[in-house]
């Protein structure tokens, strides 16, 4: 079985030295999307004024603005490690027993509204990017729906959707994948 959950706002901060390597992300054919995505975002986040309007930052959140600009080259830690909140801190993946952890790699998928449908052990940057970020230019939804068509039938085990209402209408499951959401 596969589980699919939704990121977190609140993110770690941090990470290894190790930035993005596109080569080791899962699913080369959400890439194209990816791309156009941090593209826009680092653009948007050359107008500071603009910047925090779209991705809603208030004064204590300014920092996130230069995170966004240096997403290809900032360090990276597992995205099951970098989203905290009360599911991820529940999970508390680093307490968990090896056995557990290979179930986390093999199984739990997190949907992020920045990089798609990533593997819960895949690496990630430090962002500030949610399902509800309005990108001029950008409909959201369509470029990941469309993004997503050759990643789904990769998918082949029954899938438990646990992701919020927003993220599941980012990249629905298709008919006859789903058992629960």
């Amino acid at each position: 079985m596969l589980i699919l959950l939704p990121p977190s706002e609140t993110k770690r901060s941090g990470g290894v030295g190790i930035s993005i390597d596109k080569l080791a992300i899962i699913w080369a054919a959400l890439d194209p999307a990816r791309d156009v995505l941090i593209e826009k975002v680092a653009k948007v986040c050359q107008k500071p004024k603009l910047a925090q309007q779209i991705f809603k930052l208030g004064p204590k959140n300014l920092s996130d603005l230069e995170a966004n600009k240096q997403l290809l080259t900032a360090p990276t830690m597992p995205a099951i490690e970098r989203y905290a909140g009360v599911l991820f801190d529940a999970l508390d993946y680093p307490s968990l027993g090896d056995e557990a952890k290979v179930r986390v790699q093999e199984q739990l998928f997190i949907q992020s509204a920045l990089f798609g449908l990533l593997p819960a052990t895949e690496k990630i940057p430090y962002y500030r990017f949610s399902a509800g970020t309005r990108l001029p230019g950008i409909k959201l939804k369509e470029l990941w729906i469309e993004a997503h068509k050759a990643v789904w039938p990769r998918l082949t085990r029954p899938i438990l959707d646990l992701r919020s209402k927003a993220y599941a209408e980012l990249n629905p499951v298709p008919d006859g994948c789903n058992l629960s959401n």
